[in-house]
């Protein structure tokens, strides 16, 4: 018997698709495309793990502030398929950091590293958060533990970034990220 797989439905946000309209023209040092590699190369990993652990990807959502992949039954996967594939980003993150560290491209380098480490937060929504969950699927208060770990490395990223800001005087984009993920965990 043959399985025929459809392949997913691509959704990219207009806000998205000008920001790198607007990239590709005025971006001369490729300073904002660099992350958006990283980020890319970060997804693919992810992909690639699906594929291989048989999971059918129905729906993939870029947008500004990540991109989203909708896999038919992640969770029945088992647990051991849904760590792979929620670690495969970060696992591609840090290869491909390495890869440019030796070959001199640290910029590159230093983003995929933070990538990396971002993603890996036991944040909820985040990959770190989603590994947790994972292994936490047969624990009866897992999903108050979890939602407890979001909060405390929320608020000690906050600290984190509330300090580097006063440091540095003007980078709000750690803060940015911070309220994006409350609102997306706390108040939706």
């Amino acid at each position: 018997m043959t399985v025929t797989r459809r392949l997913p439905r691509v959704r990219v946000s207009a806000n998205t698709l000008l920001l790198i309209a607007f990239l590709a023209i005025f971006d001369r040092g490729f300073t904002l495309l660099v992350p958006l590699l990283a980020a890319l190369l970060h997804e693919l990993g992810h992909i690639v793990v699906m594929l291989f652990c048989g999971i059918e990807i129905r729906q993939i959502k870029v947008s500004l502030f990540g991109a989203e992949i909708s896999g038919a039954d992640v969770e029945c996967a088992g647990r051991a398929a849904q760590i792979a594939v929620y670690a495969a980003g970060a696992a591609v993150n840090l290869v491909c950091g390495l890869a440019a560290e030796g070959l001199g491209f640290g910029f590159f380098a230093g983003c995929s590293y933070a990538l990396a480490a971002v993603n890996l937060l036991p944040i909820q929504t985040l990959d770190g958060g989603c590994i947790i969950a994972a292994m936490l699927s047969d624990c009866k208060y897992g999903h108050i533990i979890i939602r407890l770990l979001s909060g405390l490395s929320l608020f000690l990223l906050w600290l984190a970034a509330s300090y580097l800001l006063l440091l540095s005087g003007g980078n709000l984009s750690l803060l940015m990220l911070i309220v994006y993920l409350f609102v997306t965990i706390y108040l939706t």
